[in-house]
């Protein structure tokens, strides 16, 4: 068998050297191309909630029945502050005022971002009276509500504000 020279040993190591680097590149191409796929999956809207109701609720002065809006937000909402539940509903009386040019969802969630309920899609002039409830959280523990404004027909955001608060447990 015959000796190769030094030469001919580098020259081997440096196709080798090519060859492999060449493989990681088209291996590293093919694993972006495969996540990104998965990443970008079609936008599938929002529904809108079956039970909306057109008008303003009544709601009990207790339940701390508010607006949600600071300076500079693009629409406001109200929505009650105590929250409390009918079985496996939460009574929140989200409400997306007549004025408003947005369509509003509510996502309640337990403190450590666990969604526990959310709305569908209001348009302004309705309201939602409850959410139905995945797991009943416990009476006292802080939870979450965060709305979320989109801009009719595109589903474009136009931000979103979170209300933090307590659970109260079951309605008397």
């Amino acid at each position: 068998m015959r000796q190769l020279s030094a030469r001919q040993k580098r020259s081997r190591l440096l196709t080798v050297s090519v060859v492999l680097c060449l493989l990681s590149i088209v291996v590293m191409g093919t694993v972006l191309c495969l996540t990104d796929r998965e990443i970008s999956a079609p936008f599938v809207p929002p529904e809108f909630d079956p039970a909306a109701q057109v008008g303003s609720p009544s709601v009990s002065e207790d339940l701390n029945y508010r607006e949600v809006y600071r300076e500079g937000m693009g629409f406001s909402s109200k929505v009650c502050a105590t929250v409390t539940a009918e079985g496996n509903t939460a009574v929140i009386y989200f409400t997306n005022p007549k004025e408003n040019t947005v369509w509003l969802k509510l996502r309640m969630m337990a403190a450590d971002g666990t969604v526990l309920g959310e709305t569908g899609l209001i348009r302004p002039g309705e309201y939602v009276r409850s959410v139905v409830l995945k797991g009943v959280p416990v009476s006292g523990s802080g939870i979450k509500l965060k709305i979320m404004a989109y801009e009719p027909e595109t589903y474009h955001s136009e931000g979103s504000a979170v209300l933090n608060t307590v659970f109260e447990g079951a309605s008397n």
